[in-house]
Order: C-alpha cells, then sequence, then structure tokens
C-alpha cells in the first residue's frame, strides 16, 4: 500500500475540518456502511435508517472541528447513531424490529450506492 494511501483518511478529517466538502464526503464513504447498517437493524426499515445516517452525518459536520484523530470518529460517530434512532423509536415501540429476526442482518450495496446518489425510493 502506498503512504499516499494510509495518509489519505487523516489528510481528509484535516481537509474537512477547514471546509473542504470533498473530503466530507470522502469521510462519509469511510463510515457509511457501519452507520447505515447499525440504523437499519434498531429501525428496520431502509427508508428510516436512511433518514437517521443522514441526521448522524449532519451531526458529524456540525462537530468536526471536536476531532483532533481519525480514530475518533467512528465510536462517536456509532453512538451518535444509535441515540438519533432511540429517539427515532420512541419508548412505546419496539426499537430493534429485525435483530429476532436475523443478527446478520447485510445491506446491499446498490442500497447504500442509492443512498449516497440522493435517489429517492
Amino acid at each position: 500500500m502506498s503512504t499516499f494511501a494510509m495518509e489519505a483518511p487523516a489528510d481528509a478529517l484535516s481537509r474537512a475540518r477547514r471546509g473542504d466538502e470533498a473530503a466530507f464526503e470522502e469521510l462519509m464513504r469511510m463510515h457509511e456502511r457501519q452507520v447505515l447498517r447499525t440504523a437499519l437493524r434498531l429501525l428496520g426499515r431502509l427508508e428510516d435508517a436512511e433518514d437517521a445516517a443522514q441526521e448522524a452525518f449532519l451531526r458529524l459536520y456540525r462537530n468536526l472541528r471536536g476531532f483532533h484523530e481519525l480514530a475518533e470518529i467512528r465510536p462517536w460517530l456509532y453512538r451518535v447513531t444509535v441515540n438519533v434512532c432511540y429517539a427515532w423509536g420512541g419508548s412505546g415501540g419496539d426499537l430493534w424490529p429485525n435483530c429476532r429476526k436475523s443478527s446478520r442482518w447485510r445491506i446491499p450495496r446498490r442500497a447504500t450506492s442509492a443512498w449516497r446518489s440522493g435517489a429517492s425510493c
């Protein structure tokens, strides 16, 4: 692996902190499957998971200046995604409708590609 490829993610964080939209999109691509998979497991519907993922990435964008290392983003983003799903799930519903059905939920690549391109369902 080249040195550039190893430094690219850390460089993306510093560029995104300076307002580079392409760098922020790179950060989103790095974490989108984790965020979407987590939201889908908790909410059970792709449409709801996409909305929750959008909210999680919006919160990441608003809080970029608080991150100094790329390793800090993944656990923070996971926790934010779970919190968003809890908030949207309400207190009366089943927050994890699909966890009992399958512990190996898979998101098709076309679903994440459509989500990234902004296509609607």
